[in-house]
């Protein structure tokens, strides 16, 4: 209902006092009144709106557009375990408010309205496509599958800054254990011409880590320890004494990123 407020302030005078200073004085103390009047008019339509709101697929899109003014597609699924979608096409919300200030979607009322109007009962799930989600693999990967993971929020994420979600794996991601090569240490006695024995360590390649070798001379006459250094495949100690036998009875470590590493004793 419109109202000429002038008009009615000019009725509700008397003729006597219809003086042109009162009149646009009482037109003034009106002011408070028209705007309070237009707020009632403008919450009626939008309760009238509200109240035809229905749990129907087409009815959700309308009442998300009308109190959100987002573009939302909903897509009706089996059941098991969600009965409906909504994806929300940012890229055109954001076009459609580029200027204007504040987030583009409030995620909690969304849902709140979702759960208004939806029937009871029924389950759904956001799929908002303007969030991307970045994974760089740091260990190795089976190029022969396709890698598949799953990411969801167990609290509460604002909508209003940008979230980084870190995913490490901690095992090998294949679809077959990754094999590595294997290295073996093999250990052997040179015999000097001045009688002394020089023991000699030895990798098939240049080893990844420092490898360090536990051994006896002659069966536990004599204990020793070397290591082999990362990037290179020798190691060996000088003995002032005669021994015929070298045995490695333990290496540290015994793999690493890149070899398996296996003691050879001949």
């Amino acid at each position: 209902m419109n109202i000429d407020w002038h008009r009615l302030v000019i009725i509700n005078t008397p003729p006597a006092f219809r003086k042109r200073r009162l009149l646009l004085m009482l037109v003034a103390l009106t002011q408070e009144l028209k705007r309070l009047h237009a707020q009632i008019l403008e919450w009626d339509k939008k309760a009238c709106l509200q109240a035809a709101y229905t749990w129907q697929t087409i009815a959700l899109e309308h009442m998300i557009a009308n109190e959100m003014g987002l573009p939302v597609s909903i897509d009706e699924g089996d059941g098991k375990p969600i009965d409906f979608t909504v994806t929300l096409d940012m890229a055109r919300a954001t076009a459609q408010s580029a200027e204007t200030t504040g987030p583009v979607l409030d995620e909690s009322y969304l849902r709140g309205l979702l759960n208004k109007y939806k029937m009871a009962g029924r389950s759904y799930q956001i799929i908002n496509s303007a969030v991307s989600l970045e994974v760089a693999f740091t260990n190795h990967v089976c190029e022969k599958k396709d890698q598949t993971f799953e990411v969801s929020f167990i609290d509460h994420v604002c909508v209003k800054t940008m979230q980084t979600i870190e995913v490490q794996f901690i095992n090998h991601v294949c679809a077959k254990e990754y094999v590595r090569d294997t290295v073996a240490i093999r250990a052997r006695l040179n015999h000097e011409a001045d009688g002394r024995t020089r023991a000699v360590f030895t990798a098939d390649r240049a080893v990844a880590s420092d490898i360090t070798i536990y051994y006896w001379c002659d069966l536990e006459t004599m204990a020793g320890i070397v290591t082999i250094p990362a990037g290179g495949a020798t190691a060996e100690h000088l003995y002032d004494e005669q021994y015929q036998k070298v045995f490695i009875y333990r290496i540290e470590p015994t793999q690493d990123e890149q070899y398996i590493y296996q003691i050879i004793n001949s």
